[in-house]
């Protein structure tokens, strides 16, 4: 299998998909390749037992069960972990823990077709025992309820989040992403999620059919009337961590700005798009630190997508427009995006960063 790169890819919609675009599915599909390709070559610690049974399983499965075996790479808790792994050198992470609990995860998922070597001990018994979810029911509880509350058939609330890079934290005003409910039931996030999910398909159902392809979980970090807190990682494909806020568009707002990131983030897995991405650091629009070129990028990215949101509910003259604030919210986006597109007239792109930068200045006009 060819190393999967961004040849060939048109990238004129990767912002705001067109009806029935495929840009994302072949984003998504190309980097779930490389995620493959990345755990054949791991060379994981001494420590982590028979890993060369699990790459030999992992490498039958590609060959026989493909289907199956790309299913369970594109579960949060196994693509996260096998990009936390492949540099060697990365020291942010207990390297044997993420590696054996890898081996569990696989082994567990595809369990009707696994032949690697069976893992046994606390990993195994940890990755069991954060549920599974089967035909909408969660099957593990805790004193808050549920570890899986069904979102819609694609998207489930996850309390029961295990991703190695959870605590980390890049955001001034931020510490970490523990999950909470943030003393509200799990029926109101689910309502609110769901609200928020109709309000984007009624403005841009071609974004809404992207969610359901790539979309996998969202992690709750808590309730705030004030202020709304989320966040992405790069190596947690299909994963946002959401606060829950009382107004509406602020959540849907939330989702197309976090979904938006992991659009990007399955980009990074094929193409640098931007050759300073990481230096000199510059003044960002919606942050009050400084800011790399790459944060920039992910930011004009995301808010131009809400941007659009706005526009076409505006455009339709859906109910939420009459929300107070909307059409302040709506002016501020639109600054701070031209204000970052402006910034980014610094970037030196890549072929394909290009092509994404081209489409960003199309959105603005």
């Amino acid at each position: 299998m060819k190393w999967p790169d961004a040849e060939g890819l048109a990238l004129e919609d990767l912002t705001v998909p067109r009806p029935g675009s495929s840009t994302l599915r072949e984003v998504w599909s190309r980097a779930l390749k490389r995620c493959l390709l990345d755990v054949l070559s791991l060379r994981p610690p001494a420590q982590c037992g028979d890993w060369s049974g699990t790459r030999a399983a992992v490498a039958s499965l590609a060959k026989s069960k493909p289907g199956a075996l790309f299913s369970a790479l594109r579960q949060p808790g196994i693509g996260t972990r096998i990009r936390c792994l492949r540099d060697p050198s990365r020291t942010d992470i207990d390297r044997v823990a993420v590696c054996r609990s890898l081996q569990a995860a696989l082994a567990h998922e595809l369990a009707e077709v696994w032949t690697g070597p069976a893992p046994t001990g606390p990993a195994f018994t940890s990755w069991r025992a954060r549920g599974r979810v089967r035909d909408g029911a969660c099957e593990h509880r805790d004193d808050e309820g549920s570890l899986f509350v069904a979102v819609d058939a694609d998207l489930f609330l996850c309390r029961a989040d295990d991703s190695p890079l959870a605590l980390q934290e890049a955001h001034p005003d931020k510490d970490g992403n523990r999950t909470s409910l943030g003393g509200r039931s799990e029926d109101a996030w689910a309502a609110s999620l769901r609200a928020a999910l109709e309000v984007i398909e009624q403005g841009l159902p071609a974004l809404r059919d992207e969610i359901r392809l790539a979309l996998r979980q969202v992690v709750p970090v808590g309730y705030d009337a004030h202020a709304h807190l989320s966040a992405s990682f790069r190596e947690n494909l299909g994963t946002a961590y959401l606060s829950l806020h009382p107004q509406g568009m602020t959540m849907a707002e939330a989702v197309v700005h976090e979904f938006s990131h992991n659009k990007l983030n399955a980009l990074f897995e094929l193409d640098t798009v931007l050759h300073n991405a990481f230096e000199p650091l510059f003044a960002s629009p919606v942050r009050p630190d400084p800011r790399p070129l790459h944060g920039v990028l992910l930011a004009v990215h995301a808010f131009m997508a809400v941007e659009a949101l706005y526009r076409a509910l505006r455009g339709r003259g859906h109910p939420a427009c009459e929300e107070p604030g909307f059409e302040r919210r709506f002016e501020q986006i639109v600054r701070g995006n031209r204000e970052g597109l402006q910034t980014l007239e610094n970037a030196e792109p890549t072929p394909v960063g290009a092509r994404l930068l081209s489409e960003l200045r199309s959105l603005a006009r």
